[in-house]
């Protein structure tokens, strides 16, 4: 009998298991399908007075847009440099997105842009 009940708890862990991983892909799919909002800068401001080692780097930029296209609630993302940041932040301010990528829920829609560093003196 102790076999029996070894027996049946493995295949209801199966059996649970199968479900859980069809119920993640099925999820999954359907994320999948919906495509994530993209936005396009219209006018893009660059970075001045960085010191040549932060060529090449790579930041992200977490933002949301307002009516108008303007990015607001400006975060970078993982960078330690004061200065960087202050920089970044600056310069991002002034960029302008295509209004295409906004609607009336644009403030509550939060974007992740990875911008390449490349100072110019």
């Amino acid at each position: 009998m102790n076999k029996k009940s070894l027996l049946l708890a493995a295949l209801t862990g199966v059996a649970l298991t199968v479900n859980a991983a069809a119920y993640s892909l099925k999820d999954s799919a359907k994320a999948a399908a919906t495509p994530a909002p993209r936005v396009v800068a219209s006018s893009v401001v660059p970075l001045t007075n960085l010191p040549r080692t932060f060529t090449g780097a790579v930041v992200n930029v977490e933002f949301s847009l307002d009516q108008a296209g303007q990015p607001r609630d400006i975060q970078v993302l993982w960078v330690s440099d004061p200065v960087l940041r202050k920089q970044v932040v600056s310069a991002f301010r002034q960029w302008r997105f295509e209004t295409g990528a906004t609607d009336a829920t644009a403030g509550a829609k939060r974007f992740i842009l990875p911008i390449q560093i490349n100072p110019e003196v």
